[in-house]
């Protein structure tokens, strides 16, 4: 696609890390902006790529030339793909988002016959994404909790809970899990009281579920189908964290 034209309002400078890319900047007073557009390799989709006040020309290539090399694992029906075996010097992202045009707005006010050819891409960490949300899903993940125009950020893992907490009044409604902070999280697993009524279940990228409540003083974790108890806090906030990861077992 020759998105050079429809972007002449831009200044685009060529991005020389990358074929067919160029990039350009936007700024505000409190932050500047680069991004990134190229052709996806034998496609007619257009990638982009932003960073916030700190950009780096060495990443930016390094995602564009993956996902090049990685055209037929995407689902471009799909609102999101994440694309594991990522890797940069200097960076611990592990994967690359890929967002169809029904999860994000980039070109859709200046430059709608762009929009829907145009696929938001950046780096992530694999527990930031299911990989299954839908586009209201997705644009909620990038407002409110993972900031993936921050390459510095140090990673939020997707969590979604149940939970009845009498010390901190938090009950959560309906059968549905909400989506958490981490912070959130460990400020509820710190404060849960020991009564019968207590618990906190705890979802995670892998669609994975825990379900804690306290015992006899301690924490028991109900978790595939067998049962964990930990002794302190210190212990099951450890715990959480990496089963947050998909490392727990």
């Amino acid at each position: 696609m020759n998105f050079e034209a429809e972007l002449a309002d831009y200044e685009l400078t060529p991005f020389p890390l990358a074929e067919n890319a160029y990039q350009y900047k936007d700024s505000t007073p409190a932050h500047s902006f680069t991004t990134v557009v190229a052709n996806l390799r034998n496609t007619d989709y257009v990638i982009a790529l932003t960073a916030r006040d700190h950009f780096d020309a060495n990443l930016a290539a390094s995602v564009i030339g993956f996902l090049n090399d990685r055209v037929s694992m995407l689902n471009f029906g799909k609102p999101i793909n994440v694309i594991p075996g990522f890797n940069a010097p200097n960076f611990r992202f592990d994967c690359v988002a890929v967002l169809s045009s029904s999860a994000h707005h980039f070109f859709e006010v200046k430059h709608a016959g762009l929009q829907k050819k145009t696929l938001v891409v950046f780096p992530c960490f694999r527990y930031e994404f299911s990989g299954e949300e839908e586009g209201e899903e997705i644009q909620v993940l990038r407002s409110g909790f993972v900031f993936t125009v921050d390459w510095d950020r140090p990673g939020e893992p997707y969590a979604k809970i149940k939970c009845n907490n009498p010390v901190t009044g938090v009950r959560t409604k309906g059968k549905e899990p909400v989506l958490v902070h981490f912070a959130f999280l460990t400020h509820q697993l710190r404060e849960l009281p020991s009564s019968a009524q207590s618990f906190i279940e705890i979802t995670n990228f892998k669609n994975h579920i825990c379900r804690i409540t306290p015992k006899d003083g301690d924490f028991r974790v109900s978790v595939f189908e067998a049962q964990k108890d930990f002794e302190n806090v210190g212990q099951i906030v450890a715990w959480v964290t990496e089963f947050l990861k998909g490392n727990a077992n």
